[in-house]
């Protein structure tokens, strides 16, 4: 089973969720009980659900994923200095599962406004806004810029592979054209002259014989004009 959709361009995606262990930093220094440790646990597996879903989901079901993992960070908020890390991956993905500058901003708008929020809510240090607000939006500025040139990237590849179809398309159709009028003419005077040459032969085996030359001439000289017509040039051989 994959985790990202096999040659994706967001390989990324891998390294960067070692930087969720930063969730699991504070149960492990405050030797959190078993049932703290069976949420913290339980929100690891979600958010990797919904983390690694993002690459094999549509823009829509994605857009839902980011509100899951703002979710995650409310709920957690309170309880887990780490939890900062949630709306940090929200502002780093949301950017990837838009079509837009614009919606980028907007999404990560509405990640700030989660942030500050939750923030206010729950009376948190400055070090929960420093993190989940400041540093998600430094690093959802930042992937805004890259998401956009990777679409433009993209962009660029599917007009070079149609400019490339196009242009093969274009050569098969210059080649059954000049096949047409190079062989079209030609095959009709075989046809003709290797009749003739039949009905001759017990009559006029000499004129007979000078019709089968004529035809081998012409045949020779139909083979170079469609190699000619295959490379598109005159026959120089």
């Amino acid at each position: 089973m994959r985790l990202i959709p096999k040659n994706s361009e967001y390989t990324w995606a891998l390294y960067s969720a070692l930087y969720f262990g930063f969730f699991l930093i504070d149960p492990i220094v405050s030797h959190a009980s078993a049932r703290v440790w069976f949420f913290t646990l339980l929100a690891t597996a979600v958010f990797m659900v919904l983390y690694f879903g993002l690459f094999w989901v549509s823009r829509r079901q994605a857009v839902l994923h980011i509100a899951g993992m703002l979710l995650l960070g409310v709920a957690f908020a309170k309880y887990n200095g780490g939890a900062t890390t949630f709306f940090i991956f929200a502002a780093a993905c949301g950017p990837f599962i838009v079509e837009t500058e614009t919606d980028g901003f907007k999404i990560l708008a509405a990640i700030e406004a989660a942030a500050g929020l939750t923030w206010w809510a729950f009376h948190l240090t400055g070090w929960f806004l420093l993190f989940a607000g400041g540093l998600s939006f430094v690093i959802g500025i930042s992937n805004i810029h890259f998401a956009q040139r990777n679409r433009t990237n993209r962009r660029l590849i599917r007009a070079q592979d149609e400019i490339e179809h196009l242009a093969k398309v274009a050569e098969r159709e210059r080649i059954a054209r000049d096949l047409h009028d190079v062989l079209g003419h030609t095959l009709s005077v075989i046809i003709l002259k290797s009749e003739l040459a039949g009905k001759l032969m017990d009559r006029d085996p000499q004129r007979a014989e000078k019709e089968i030359r004529e035809v081998s001439e012409i045949s020779r000289q139909a083979l170079s004009d469609v190699r000619a017509a295959i490379r598109g040039g005159p026959e120089t051989g």
